[in-house]
């Protein structure tokens, strides 16, 4: 049966189990709010731009650009390795083939987000399943998923994957054990640093889990904890300090602040993207910023985002009525979470899919609290019954809520267009495109990003 009440249920030990029974369940979730993007006609324009970029006929072209790390945008691991793998093994035409990529993806960051409540949070299963599901079914994850966002759904996987194994090697019997731990844990680390830059702040979280370490141990044990808290955390610390002084030095030339991605503080933008990029997190959407998200702000998405910020502060309320220490610890890890990688997005950013990171750390928030609510139903049939009738409501409503975004107007109609210019061609006078020069009307204003991201739809199609 799921854990119990009366043995702690949202505190169980530092176990990772997870049953097929739960994985089964998360991807069942995943699968009702995303199945719709296989039949929604849209395709990321960007996808285009990428197919020109990406596409290599030696290894040598495809692990290159680890060396160019001036590059503004330095994610050579998502870009040319992930990317340059997956086109040469599918069709960069094939919008199904990577949409599901994409989906298997979300899938596997959500079953990462159970692991790390079970590990770092020491969550009962409640609790890592309401994480999973809140992180989801958030709207501002849809675009994510739907047109491809790899840079996003790879990066959480990795940064997950790290703090997952280098818990593991805290706490490993010995030192081969810890060794190999270690190393796979730097490993992924390096992976998420050369994906999408905010990896770097990742140490910053492993010095909290390190300090837990530290506390959790004996007296007895104290030193010896101390010495292989810091053996462990040291390596992580050093990488992120030599890559953040390598990128600063790179691009201390850059000067921009008013574009939509900065290198320079634009205090108009920041104090915007504060309370809006909060609110998304909460599945809260009455501050207009982003026509993607905007459509989402209508009573029934407004008071599920309420309802679940009451139902999580009561939970957080009876989780430090019975276990202060444990409360505070818990609620500290996911405040440094969600500040760490919220502020980059605040700072350099604008847009839903910038919270996709930070948003992690709030499903565990989630997730821990509204345990706490479910907990308190004593018996575990009935509270099984609540849990699961609680994740099918939430499931439909993320289901609507999807689709709701995917039929909008306005900004996806760029992603109809491009779509619609792969699978129904304009026809060209003598069959084919050969050197022609193609025209096209913009009578409705759009900019070159929206024709295959930067004049490059054409370039595609034929």
């Amino acid at each position: 049966m799921l854990d119990k009440p009366q043995t702690n249920p949202v505190r169980t030990g530092a176990t990772a189990v997870m049953p097929p029974r739960d994985a089964a369940l998360i991807a069942v979730f995943v699968t009702v709010v995303y199945h719709a993007i296989t039949f929604y006609n849209t395709m990321n324009p960007e996808q285009a731009s990428l197919w020109l970029a990406y596409q290599f006929t030696t290894l040598k072209a495809m692990f290159a650009p680890y060396l160019n790390i001036g590059d503004v945008f330095y994610r050579p691991t998502i870009f040319y390795v992930f990317l340059g793998g997956i086109g040469s093994l599918l069709d960069w035409h094939n919008v199904a083939g990577f949409r599901f990529v994409s989906f298997i993806l979300m899938m596997g960051d959500c079953l990462g987000i159970y692991i790390l409540v079970r590990v770092i949070w020491r969550g009962n299963r409640y609790a890592a399943v309401a994480a999973a599901a809140y992180f989801a079914a958030n709207p501002s994850n849809y675009i994510v998923v739907s047109e491809n966002f790899f840079s996003d759904t790879v990066s959480v996987l990795l940064l997950v994957s790290t703090v997952i194994l280098f818990h593991v090697a805290l706490t490993a019997g010995n030192r081969r054990a810890w060794a190999w731990m270690v190393a796979a844990s730097i490993a992924t680390f390096l992976l998420a640093l050369t994906s999408r830059e905010n990896a770097f702040l990742c140490p910053v979280f492993l010095f909290f889990v390190t300090l837990r370490y530290i506390r959790d141990r004996a007296p007895a044990d104290s030193k010896q904890a101390l010495r292989s808290g810091l053996a462990t955390f040291a390596p992580f610390a050093l990488l992120s300090a030599l890559f953040t002084a390598a990128r600063l030095l790179m691009l201390h030339h850059l000067s921009n602040s008013g574009a939509a991605y900065r290198t320079e503080a634009n205090w108009g933008m920041i104090s915007q993207n504060i309370p809006r990029m909060f609110d998304w997190m909460a599945h809260i959407f009455w501050r207009p910023l982003h026509d993607y998200i905007d459509v989402h702000n209508g009573p029934i998405e407004n008071s599920v985002g309420v309802g679940l910020v009451v139902l999580t502060f009561i939970g957080w309320l009876l989780f430090f009525r019975r276990n202060r220490r444990e409360a505070a610890w818990g609620l500290v890890e996911c405040i440094v979470w969600i500040s760490l990688f919220a502020s980059l997005g605040i700072y350099a950013g604008y847009a839903p899919w910038h919270i996709f990171t930070a948003l992690v750390g709030y499903s565990v928030l989630v997730g821990l609290g509204v345990a706490e609510v479910v907990c308190l139903i004593r018996t575990d049939r009935w509270r099984t019954v609540a849990a699961l009738a609680a994740l099918a409501c939430f499931g439909v409503l993320a289901q609507y809520f999807y689709i709701k975004q995917a039929s909008q107007p306005g900004r996806m109609m760029f992603h109809r267009l491009n779509y619609n210019a792969i699978h129904n061609p304009p026809a060209l006078k003598n069959g084919g495109a050969g050197n022609a020069l193609i025209f096209y009307g913009d009578s409705i204003g759009l900019n070159d990003w929206a024709f295959g991201g930067g004049n490059n739809l054409f370039k595609f199609v034929y």
